[in-house]
């Protein structure tokens, strides 16, 4: 049985040490994503990094970040899509 999910953390994951992304790690991603497996970043960066870095790079599944009240209410409307993705990968 394959993965149903991957998590990637960003900093010095799919970034190096100069924090410049690294297109190897992008391209792995998303052929996990065309097999079918739910590719979520993880960060310690604030929401709209992380989701707008996940949207730039492709990706369609959930992000964990940083949320701070004064965005949350501005980014709740990508909740309902990420956890259309969530439901996909438990089937």
């Amino acid at each position: 049985m394959g993965y149903k999910a991957v998590v990637c953390d960003v900093d010095g994951t799919i970034t190096n040490s100069s924090k410049i992304i690294q297109t190897l790690g992008i391209e792995v991603l998303r052929q996990a994503q065309d097999k079918g497996c739910v590719v979520m970043l993880a960060s310690g960066n604030v929401l709209p990094i992380v989701y707008g870095l996940s949207t730039f790079i492709g990706l369609r599944g959930p992000v964990v970040a940083e949320i701070q009240l004064s965005f949350a209410e501005d980014w709740l409307w990508a909740s309902a899509a990420m956890e259309a993705e969530v439901n996909r990968a438990r089937d």
